[in-house]
Parts: C-alpha cells; structure tokens; sequence
C-alpha cells in the first residue's frame, strides 16, 4: 500500500492559495487550519455524546497525517501527534464514505475502535420503509463454495480472550419484526463464529467464546454491557443510511476487547429471512459480531466473497455462512 497525497472531492475543500504550505507538511498549527486539511469529516461516532464515544477525528497541534490505499478500494487516513505516535485512524471507501475509525493512546494501544456498515447500493425511498416486507426465499442459506476465492482477512489489533456475554434489546425491534425469530437470528449470528461455520471446508480449530446472556433494557454505550439493540444510527454519530454501527472498547492499556455494543438502523428495513429490499438480521449481525471480537473490514478479498466484506445487501442471506477468509482468520486469531 503506498502513501498518497491525493484528496477526494467529497472531503473538505481548501482554499487554493493556503494548499502547498498546509499540506506539504501535514502539520496543524491551528483549529482554524484544520478545515484546511481535508480530513475525513464523516468518521463514525467520532465526537457522539453517548459514554465511551471517541473524540473527534482531527490532527493534534503540531502533528500530521498520511494516506494510503487499500488496493485502491479505500484510503487510510492515519492521524499522528507532534512526538510522531498513532493518534487515530479512518478508513474510506472508493465512494468517499468513512467506513470506520479507531484512536489511540500515546503508547499505540488500542482505545476504542467504531465501525459502521455501509449498503452495496443507495436506497430508494421504497427500500427504507418501515415495516414487514413481504418475503421472498432464496433457494439456499449456504455460502456458496465457488464464492470460496478469498483467504484473505484483517485484524483491529484487539481480540476478545474472555466471553463474551452479550445482551439483545429486545424493546427495541422494530414494528413489524418477530421478536423471537429476531432473537434467534441473533444467537445464530454468534454460533456462526462460536462454531466457525462455513462452506470452505475450514475445520473448526477456534476457541472463541460468545455467550447469549438474554434480553436487557440498556441504552448504547460504555456500560460493561456489550449488546445488540435497534435505534436511529444517527443518534450515535453514524450515516443515516448506514445498515448497523459497532463500537468496540478494549481494556485500558491493553489489546484485549472488553465491551462491545451493536446497532441496526431501525430506518432500514429488516426481515429474519430473505426479501427483496430488506436485509437479514442474521447476515448482517453475523458482520457485526465479527467486530465484536476484533475483525476488520475486508477491503481486499473478492466482492462478498466473506463475511467481512465492507458493503451490506438487500436480499441476501450468505453472510449465515462463514466465508473462507472468516474461517481462517477465526482460527488464526482465536
């Protein structure tokens, strides 16, 4: 991946006469200078109120930033402070959409990290409707095992060595979703990764340790309850047209996960199945979950050839099956 100095339209803009001094040195000598710097301005849940939220994604006073390309499917922009350490990260994709953001401390340990889940398309006012959608069944759950191309995967840095005991608000489904059907999608989600379910003939060798702890009335954020739960993304800082947002918090100091919440845009429209237009709460909760013990976007691998990959999509049910990227990547890291 190498270091590029070029900016995408959907950023900032710079005032023309203030570029080659600003961004030369990628230095911030002033607040006001960094609505100069193109940063990214939409990382998710960056400066939100709920407890535990990152702060915002800026450049400190006299530190700098660099980007570089992900197979030129996204770009990482990496924060540094002025002593030259990590301060935060952002990733966005070709399209120009923050995808996810991490911070963190001046020794380069982990703080938190937030993801948000992007649709492959843009939705029409159709596909945003609220309510039950009428189901249309697709002719297998299976990944397919052509569609196990790609071994690739990446890691956050931070794995979950404890279980992790994790909580469904269920007052929160949406109208017109089963509660326990949404439910049981949920721990099937988890038992994906628990079991290292797949279609790629990856035998299961991982010990993670996920464990259903039952209905829970909480609210998003860091309370030493990690949950799974509907809501207005926007009210914690992501897209409104994002799918679902995770947040992650390892324990201070150290790369070991210790919280993690989840929530699935109620402005989206849900079914535990397939449908046109509507999304499976198993499929894309099976993504989420990956982020809940330190799983990365796939960036790199085949399109939704795993689990992992960064774009959700309607009508579809594959991601009920490991990819062969998921399956080694869990066995490696757990």
């Amino acid at each position: 991946m190498g270091v590029s100095r070029v900016r995408s339209r959907t950023f900032l803009l710079v005032v023309a006469g203030l570029v080659g001094s600003l961004i030369g040195s990628h230095s911030q000598p002033t607040a006001a200078a960094q609505e100069l710097l193109m940063l990214p301005v939409d990382v998710p849940m960056a400066g939100a109120g709920f407890r535990g939220a990152p702060p915002a994604f800026s450049v400190p006073v006299g530190g700098e930033y660099d980007v570089r390309s992900i197979n030129g499917r996204a770009q990482v922009f990496t924060v540094r402070r002025a002593d030259g350490t990590t301060y935060a990260e952002a990733v966005v994709d070709s399209l120009g959409r923050a995808v996810s953001g991490r911070w963190f401390d001046a020794k380069n340990n982990l703080l938190t990290a937030t993801f948000q889940r992007l649709p492959a398309a843009p939705l029409a006012a159709s596909q945003t409707s609220r309510g039950p959608a009428s189901v249309r069944r697709p002719s297998s759950r299976a990944r397919m095992a052509s569609n196990c191309a790609s071994e690739t995967w990446a890691g956050i840095g931070a794995v979950w060595l404890s279980t992790q005991v994790w909580y469904f608000v269920a007052g929160s489904t949406p109208e017109g979703l089963d509660v326990d059907n949404t439910e049981s999608s949920l721990r099937g989600a988890a038992g994906e990764w628990y079991d290292n379910e797949n279609n790629c003939g990856v035998v299961d060798e991982a010990s993670v340790a996920l464990a259903y702890g039952g209905r829970i009335a909480s609210s998003f954020g860091r309370n030493d309850l990690s949950t799974r739960g509907f809501g207005d993304v926007a009210e914690i800082g992501c897209s409104t047209v994002a799918v679902a947002c995770t947040q992650i918090w390892p324990g201070d100091g150290n790369p070991v996960i210790t919280e993690a919440d989840v929530r699935f845009n109620t402005f989206a429209t849900w079914v535990n199945g397939g449908a046109q237009y509507a999304y499976d709460v198993w499929s894309v909760a099976a993504h989420e979950t990956g982020h809940t013990i330190g799983m990365d976007e796939d960036f790199a691998g085949c399109v939704q050839c795993n689990v992992m990959w960064h774009e959700a999509s309607t009508n579809d049910m594959s991601d009920r099956l490991l990819g062969l990227g998921d399956a080694v990547a869990n066995n490696n890291r757990y």
